[in-house]
């Protein structure tokens, strides 16, 4: 196996997109009527089966994370473990909602948003997912706009 280096953002985004295309397959074989459940391989895993643990692993969203950020899947615990992991993220969502709130109290302003984002390191991971998320007019027309600038800035 070759070692690759990703970044987290890159990880993340192809998890993103396998995770996408799993959800494309099923689309399609529900427009075929397609019974996945029904298919076998060699071993007797259904097409089904798989789909599931894709999407299981793959489902960055609603994960759970140890203290570590490592992801946990919820049917792999023991209830004391899962409590345990519930807890955790619990406490985590408490962190996150008073830290928004804080930005809020405080009125930030869109370059300090900037800077907090950079001095967490999530500037290149933030890029992607607006770049990747919103409308493609919505970037193309602020790349059209960056382009104009820099012609701009180097007359």
């Amino acid at each position: 196996m070759r070692n690759i280096e990703l970044s987290k953002a890159e990880l993340l985004r192809r998890l993103e997109m396998v995770g996408d295309y799993i959800f494309k397959i099923q689309a399609i074989e529900r427009k075929h009527n397609v019974d996945n459940g029904q298919l076998e391989g060699k071993n007797g895993l259904t097409i089904a089966f798989f789909r599931t643990n894709i999407m299981v692993c793959t489902d960055i969203e609603n994960g759970m994370v140890d203290a570590e950020n490592n992801r946990v899947e919820k049917e792999w615990l023991s209830p004391s473990e899962e409590e345990e992991q519930e807890d955790i993220v619990s406490g985590k969502t408490k962190k996150v909602k008073a830290i928004i709130q804080a930005l809020k109290d405080i009125d930030v302003d869109g370059e300090t948003m900037e800077h907090i984002i950079d001095e967490v390191g999530g500037t290149e991971q933030m890029l992607r997912q607006l770049v990747l998320k919103r409308p493609y007019k919505e970037t193309s027309e602020l790349l059209v706009e960056k382009v104009a600038h820099e012609v701009r800035k180097d007359k």
